[in-house]
């Protein structure tokens, strides 16, 4: 037999579909969704004769594993789990992952990269691969539309395939395309033994979601950069610097470098909530604080819209304040003319620029506190109660029922005036609180002035209670 006949036996033509269970919603704690590969040498014809046999003149429209019966699913098992070759499936879901698409797309991405790190292919061999599409609605598109979605889905094949590529260069042949399984019989294939996996526990091999397939300079400048903040919440830190690698590209795109940083602000805001229950959070965000500071105050001041810094600066404010900052650069001056810049021809309460500009003196007051500085943080805080009492006076032509303002600032002086011990200053404050006007939590300072049969004797009763815890609170 002549060497290159040879050859072409020993090539192997492979068939690699995938379908998923479950919703991938990244907001559900134990979500259990998945996605499952599966790798078979059995031709289309030979496994189109396995279905007649099980299914009889069944559509494949008709055909689906959870809609099957004990029974039929027995039958199944033991007709098509013999011509799986190996099963791959997804698991864990990405740290860093901003909507059940991003989660879907990973897990797709996990099973294709642990199929051809795990299989030692041979020179010439065919690999077929082939994936259930998602329905519209899981896209986010309010009605179904045809073009956008063969587009989206093309472009998915598209990627995949060029992060295959090293494996083409070594004499593999890949096409990667989409098909229902109501289309496909090998999609159709892969949602049964999917549903086997689930429901009879087959073997499968587990591929991470969160496992870097690819290495970061391969990456596209926003999947890299989730890669990197993904690797924080992992306590990987060594590509932390290369996102200045990330942001240098894109500074002279406006559309895309305003995206960036609107993702490394939902990155901060989202996590820093978690402090409660996460106590490693604040450690890990702080290796990002350095390269997210030179880079804003070096290049982000000067190419960002005043709106978009403003909400970036109070994140990274906030964040500095809970973590123990004793100074920053950011100023109120700095602040103000964000401010006067951000509202030009836009509409804007009368107000609001006020309740900003007393947040961000709240933080730096904190951020004084946090250097056991009180009488600095406190001149101006009093300062801004009395023109918020100024601003309380005036005629407005509603009744005022909840005035989160004070409050803040009130919570802040009245806080520092405890760390000092100066009750005196502390009984002034909720007296002006309660005389005609309900502060925080209006819906049950109703029920409770309710249960009080008027406001005066609430007034009375929390005046009397709020002192004598005030007294005992001013001595420790």
């Amino acid at each position: 037999m002549p060497a290159c006949n040879f050859y072409i036996l020993l090539m192997s033509n492979y068939h690699f579909s995938i379908d998923e269970t479950g919703d991938f919603n990244i907001l559900s704690l134990n979500n259990t969704s998945f996605a499952c590969g599966v790798l078979t040498r059995i031709k289309e014809s030979e496994l189109k004769e396995l279905y007649q046999k099980v299914f009889k003149n069944s559509n494949l429209k008709r055909i689906h594993f959870s809609g099957m019966n004990d029974s039929d699913r027995a039958i199944c098992k033991e007709t098509f789990s013999p011509v799986a070759e190996e099963i791959f499936i997804s698991s864990n879901k990405p740290v860093f992952a901003s909507n059940q698409q991003h989660w879907w797309y990973a897990a797709l991405q996990a099973v294709i990269f642990g199929l051809f790190e795990s299989r030692k292919f041979q020179h010439g061999d065919s690999i077929e691969i082939s994936f259930d599409g998602r329905k519209a609605d899981c896209l986010g598109l309010m009605e179904t539309d045809d073009a956008i979605w063969r587009a989206y889905h093309k472009k998915i094949c598209e990627t995949l395939k060029a992060s295959l590529a090293k494996y083409e260069r070594k004499g593999l042949k890949i096409n990667i395309r989409y098909r229902n399984d109501s289309e496909s019989v090998f999609v159709n294939f892969a949602d049964i033994i999917c549903g086997l996996v689930r429901t009879e526990g087959l073997k499968a091999l587990e591929c991470d979601c969160d496992k870097d397939y690819l290495p970061l300079d391969k990456l596209s400048p926003s999947l890299k950069f989730q890669k990197i903040l993904q690797g924080v919440l992992s306590n990987k830190f060594g590509n932390v610097k290369q996102l200045e690698e990330v942001f240098e590209p894109l500074r002279n795109s406006k559309a895309e470098y305003e995206s960036l940083w609107l993702e490394a602000k939902k990155f901060l805001d989202i996590n820093f909530e978690t402090r409660g229950t996460n106590p490693k959070i604040m450690l890990q965000l702080n290796e990002l604080k350095s390269v997210f500071y030179v880079e804003f105050i070096n290049y982000a001041k000067q190419k960002l819209p005043e709106n978009t810094q403003l909400k970036i600066l109070m994140s990274m404010l906030l964040f500095e304040t809970h973590n123990g900052a004793i100074e920053t650069r950011f100023s109120r001056q700095d602040f103000s003319s964000l401010l006067d810049k951000a509202v030009e021809g836009e509409y804007c309460r009368a107000t609001e620029n006020w309740e900003n500009y007393v947040r961000f003196n709240i933080l730096l007051a904190q951020i004084d506190f946090n250097g056991y500085n009180f009488c600095k943080g406190l001149e101006n805080l009093k300062n801004l109660l009395d023109i918020q009492n100024e601003i309380q006076n005036l005629k407005f032509p509603f009744k005022i029922i909840k005035d989160d303002t004070t409050a803040e600032i009130t919570g802040t002086i009245g806080q520092a005036y405890s760390i000092l011990k100066r009750p005196k200053n502390i009984l002034a404050l909720p007296q002006s609180m309660l005389t005609g006007r309900i502060t925080k939590r209006p819906v049950t300072s109703f029920a409770f002035i309710g249960e009080k049969k008027t406001l005066m004797n609430a007034k009375n009763f929390l005046r009397s209670k709020q002192e004598r815890l005030l007294r005992i609170l001013a001595k420790i």
